[in-house]
């Protein structure tokens, strides 16, 4: 499913950040640890095709995701991986339903609202279908931004620090949720947080 080699990233001609090699199969679920500034995020990124790195390859599915075309590497991100980021990155103006439909529409699919409706479903979150994102909690972006992750059922999940704005109660079912969904879509999950 997942396999990298000597990869590595530079910021800044003074420091580099290199990574261990990756192996991971379909249905495998890694929780990677690690301080604030080693480079999590920014290993994610260059996992989920949105940073390329400064050397080596990153194989998803058996394709070599950077030696495709940009328009490629969007379309195949958008069908294959659901990323919940740090920030929320929504379209403020929008209803949560309209923000979770042009998830799809980006993504090249059908715009479907039960899909929509479910993933909200799965965070408890339906209520809020017609709600504007500047009306929502931290919380509740966070869980919304889950749900956006879920929704197109993703081959690979890369959550980065995917419990930072909820409580102790919502961390437990937020990582059940992940856990779960992957099991249930045979994705493969990948979680990095600074939390123990």
């Amino acid at each position: 499913m997942i396999k990298t080699s000597n990869i590595a990233h530079s910021y800044s001609k003074e420091s580099e950040l290199v990574f261990n090699n990756i192996t991971l199969n379909q249905g495998d679920q890694v929780l990677v640890i690690g301080e604030s500034g080693c480079g999590k995020t920014t290993l994610l990124h260059i996992l989920s095709g949105l940073l390329q790195p400064s050397k080596g390859n990153v194989s998803i599915d058996n394709k070599d995701i950077y030696n495709l075309p940009s328009s490629s590497i969007d379309a195949f991100r958008g069908r294959n991986i659901g990323i919940i980021f740090q920030v929320h990155h929504f379209v403020k103006s929008l209803s949560v339903e309209d923000n979770l439909l042009l998830n799809q529409k980006l993504s090249g699919l059908k715009k479907d609202k039960n899909r929509v409706c479910n993933a909200l479903e799965k965070v408890g979150l339906m209520h809020k279908l017609k709600a504007k994102v500047f009306q929502l909690s931290e919380g509740e972006k966070q869980r919304i931004s889950i749900a956006r992750a879920l929704l197109n059922y993703p081959k690979l999940i890369l959550a980065d620090e995917p419990t930072s704005s909820l409580d102790d109660s919502s961390c437990k079912k937020v990582i059940n949720l992940l856990k779960s969904t992957a099991e249930a879509q045979n994705a493969t999950l990948v979680i990095v947080t600074h939390d123990q």
